[in-house]
């Protein structure tokens, strides 16, 4: 097993840069060595939330399980499947969610053999958070998978206090990671905004070109009159005029505007009208959700 903060040695023999915070644990579990080396290489310049990463690499079940018990600052590990046995990786999944009873840690399962099992009953069974095939670890995709794994640990870590609640929303993410429809993703909002913020009088889903032109718009949520749509409307024409800032989200009383600039230069947007202006919580909820919803459109899981 080896452990290296693979973005700071060259520049920072000592050690991470306290300026930016401790780097995010990352355990690579995979009995291919190869594996370890384009995972460390791809994610060389990988920051997320102004953090670096520390990659940990374990060759097989037995020694991840054994790190795990070690360490709880882990958060997020990639893990093959197919090692010292068929199914060893599902043992480390067992290992977290069972014995160490860890739900915050985000598992993605890689694998080069998902023939080999049932993908979409295997996922649910237990309780992991994504799949990704090895043929499919170009740059760009490994990067987008490890950065909307990380948002989710540290949303789950940061946002809900409440125990109860916290495992509800983790829950409400991870089924995000298995939704391949846009149709079924869209009921599963309706359902999951409801949940959240409760008192919602309006929600719009908002796709604009990279000059901030809206492409699509598509209202998910409504519970209002003609005349009251044409004020919203004209309301939330301002909040988009507004957002110039990337990855920004706007709130004026009672509306909410959340915005995520996507890799292919177009930008995904959500606008949100609710009965009473949301607290502080409550809107960290909205844009950690909406975050989530953002990367499947990133991930290209989903298209509009």
């Amino acid at each position: 097993m080896t452990s290296g903060s693979i973005n700071y040695s060259s520049e920072s023999p000592s050690g991470p840069n306290p300026e930016q915070g401790e780097p995010w644990k990352i355990l690579s579990v995979d009995d291919n060595s190869e594996v370890h080396a384009v995972t460390k290489l791809v994610l060389t310049d990988f920051e997320f939330d102004g953090r670096h990463l520390d990659i940990v690499t374990a060759n097989s079940a037995k020694e991840a399980n054994e790190y795990l018990r070690k360490h709880q600052d882990v958060a997020l590990v990639l893990l093959d499947v197919v090692m010292e046995r068929d199914h060893a990786g599902f043992d480390v999944v067992r290992t977290i969610r069972d014995e160490l009873n860890n739900h915050q840690i985000r598992i993605v399962i890689r694998t080069g053999q998902a023939g080999s099992f049932d993908l979409d009953s295997t996922m649910g069974k237990y309780d992991v958070d994504g799949y990704v095939n090895k043929s499919d670890l170009s740059s760009n995709y490994l990067h987008a998978t490890v950065y909307s794994a990380l948002r989710s640990y540290r949303d789950a870590q940061t946002i809900v206090k409440n125990q109860a609640n916290q495992a509800e929303f983790i829950k409400k993410i991870q089924a995000l990671n298995f939704i391949r429809d846009t149709d079924i993703l869209i009921e599963k909002m309706i359902s999951d905004l409801h949940d959240i913020i409760h008192d919602i009088v309006n929600a719009c889903i908002v796709i604009a070109n990279e000059n901030n032109e809206d492409i699509i718009t598509r209202e998910i949520i409504s519970n209002m009159s003609v005349e009251d749509k044409k004020i919203i409307q004209s309301q939330r024409d301002y909040l988009q005029y507004k957002s110039h800032e990337k990855n920004s989200t706007i709130q004026i009383k009672n509306q909410v505007l959340f915005r995520h600039d996507l890799s292919n230069g177009e930008i995904f947007k959500l606008h949100l009208v609710t009965r009473d202006e949301l607290n502080d919580e409550r809107k960290a909820l909205f844009v950690a959700y909406c975050s989530n919803v953002s990367s499947l459109y990133e991930l290209g899981q989903v298209t509009y």
